[in-house]
């Protein structure tokens, strides 16, 4: 990540706003966010796209100080070392749907300035985003801030269904109704991919064997 964002004056002499990049698997969320995060002033937001490879070209045409990227783990992952490639000076910054303590470490090594949990409230978002333009960029000091960040996000405890995320209680409630994941995915939205991995943690967290479990445990 480059150096500590300033907001950079016009030729006018009026500061501009930060520019936000928006990366999410639904247009509909990606708008409303967008949205939202344009009626603060300090901000403007850009509508990103799904992710790659058609994100990273857009992320080109702006002069983006951040990236809001609302993708699974893995995706997140892949995206911000791709983005950070194209644009060295960009700050990802991740919104958590489902998220162990061990994969702080991988959003670390992927380059990511903070980390938001998908419950978090519009002014605890915009906290964090303004955080993170104000962050040391210093890469040793990375680890411990996303840990920092992590440790902010309410866990529940395990072995029941308060422990699942938002996403995995909708998954849940589909797969008693006994779908399949492809069935799950378009129901979503999402991929059949990140559906497979949904369900193997709702099964790891709920101790079950497989998903057959689910409709037997009546949850």
């Amino acid at each position: 990540m480059g150096p500590r964002r300033s907001r950079r004056a016009s030729p006018s002499g009026r500061r501009s706003p930060f520019v936000i990049g928006i990366v999410g698997r639904s247009s509909f969320y990606r708008q409303s966010l967008a949205h939202s995060i344009g009626q603060v002033s300090a901000f403007l937001p850009i509508d990103l796209g799904p992710g790659r490879p058609n994100s990273i070209s857009r992320a080109r045409d702006h002069d983006l100080d951040l990236v809001l990227i609302d993708l699974s783990t893995e995706d997140a992952c892949r995206f911000s070392e791709e983005l950070l490639r194209a644009i060295p000076s960009v700050r990802p910054v991740a919104i958590l749907d489902d998220c162990s303590e061990s994969d702080v470490e991988r959003y670390a090594r992927a380059g990511f300035a903070r980390l938001i949990g998908i419950e978090a409230s519009f002014d605890e978002l915009i906290r964090e985003l303004t955080g993170a333009l104000r962050d040391d960029a210093d890469p040793k000091r990375r680890l411990d801030q996303l840990k920092e960040g992590f440790r902010r996000i309410p866990h529940a405890s395990p072995a029941t269904r308060d422990s699942l995320s938002r996403r995995e209680h909708q998954v849940l409630t589909l797969m008693v109704r006994q779908l399949s994941n492809k069935e799950i995915a378009s129901e979503l939205g999402i991929e059949a991919g990140t559906v497979k991995n949904h369900v193997h943690h709702i099964l790891t967290k709920l101790q079950l064997q497989s998903r057959w479990d689910v409709t037997k445990r009546n949850l």
